[in-house]
């Protein structure tokens, strides 16, 4: 029997999962190393000086409690699945699945602790990927259907903001320095989550060069379309600075380009926690950037298109109406014969060359409709086609 009990008290001591064993008074009577790992008390901690709920995460305590006094009351012998974040000794927590069973014989509960922390924290990363994938695909149409981008882009950065669980996110646009042509970054637009101070009013966010923002290094990355993910334990001095400054704990900053011109960057702050963030949300992430650069660029492109059929119809009316002017002025010197023949003769030829001059014009402005007759606006090719 001797052997027997040492070869169950092995397998209890040197199993991979975390072992506990507490009484119906909830104290844990016995633990094993691989417990002492996850939970970061030694043995001599935990036997007969804590209670099993000491360990739960004080936001999961009471449901999970709920549960468990549910079913060691109504059903002996059970055997349950509990998940659930245990609160480490230094104040950190983990995820992990539990399974808790009943041994109704001296009353006392075996509980195996399996970490599922990357399981979960990656089911959670692919659930906030598909969250941020569907706010775009639905503002890229709202995008397309408007004229300006600025009319959506609050409820865009809201979108993302619930998507993400972020703290803040917030718009940059880079401007060349009046004198010293150097790049400043201009915050334009922002949300916050509620609790979280926004900065859009704070006047230090106008006209900040990278380099006086203590993030030298944001112009150097990003002007290469490279999105920056960091975290305050692991950038240097004087980028740390600015993140305690501001709060913060990680970041996503990507680039927001118009084809191959560096615009400015979209930025997400998380405040609570130092957040890892997967390969996937990054590249999604950068995805919404590259629908805003997507919809400056549309709007500029459709500004130029105006402008440039306001400028031909111009250089269309105004010679017309000279045409028109000198033509009554040659029909009135020929009513009078006062005016010599060859003075009116070179009169004419000007005016022809000012009607070849309209032809060219209309020539070039039907040129253009045929080549870009996909970006003028719908209500401009009606009133062109008529």
């Amino acid at each position: 029997m001797e052997n027997i009990s040492g070869y169950y008290e092995n397998i209890f001591e040197y199993a991979g999962a975390g072992l506990i064993l507490s009484n119906s008074n909830e104290d844990v009577i016995l633990s094993n190393r691989a417990f002492s790992e996850i939970s970061g008390y030694s043995r001599d901690e935990i036997e007969n000086n804590m209670k099993w709920p000491e360990f739960i995460h004080p936001d999961d305590l009471k449901p999970l409690y709920d549960k468990y006094r549910r079913f060691s009351e109504d059903k002996a012998g059970f055997s349950r699945i509990f998940e659930f974040r245990l609160k480490k000794k230094d104040g950190s927590e983990r995820y992990v699945a539990a399974t808790v069973t009943h041994i109704i014989k001296n009353n006392t509960f075996v509980a195996t602790f399996l970490d599922i922390t990357e399981k979960k924290e990656m089911n959670q990363s692919l659930r906030r990927r598909d969250k941020i994938l569907e706010a775009i695909g639905r503002h890229s149409q709202l995008f397309l259907e408007s004229v300006s981008w600025k009319g959506n882009i609050k409820a865009f950065l809201s979108d993302l903001g619930e998507a993400t669980g972020v703290s803040r996110i917030y718009l940059f646009e880079n401007t060349a320095g009046p004198l010293s042509g150097e790049i400043m970054m201009n915050e334009i637009s922002e949300w916050t989550a509620e609790g979280f101070e926004g900065q859009i009013k704070n006047p230090e966010m106008q006209k900040l060069t990278y380099e006086k923002a203590g993030v030298p290094r944001w112009k150097r990355v990003l002007s290469k379309k490279e999105t920056i993910y960091a975290d305050i334990s692991s950038v240097d001095e004087a980028e740390r600075a600015n993140m305690e400054k501001l709060g913060v704990k990680s970041m996503i900053i990507a680039p927001v380009f118009i084809i191959d011109r560096w615009w400015g960057f979209i930025g997400f702050d998380e405040s609570e926690e130092e957040r890892k963030w997967t390969k996937a949300e990054i590249d999604t992430l950068g995805a919404a950037a590259g629908i805003i650069g997507s919809s400056i660029y549309r709007q500029e492109s459709y500004e130029e298109m105006l402008s440039y059929m306001n400028e031909s119809a111009l250089r269309l009316k105004n010679p017309t109406s000279i045409v028109n002017d000198n033509l009554a002025e040659i029909i009135t010197d020929l009513q009078s014969r006062d005016i010599n023949t060859e003075i009116i003769i070179s009169k004419l030829i000007i005016q022809m060359k000012n009607i070849e001059q309209i032809n060219n014009n209309l020539n070039e402005l039907n040129r253009s409709i045929v080549e870009r007759r996909n970006e003028i606006p719908d209500y401009f090719r009606r009133f062109i086609t008529g």
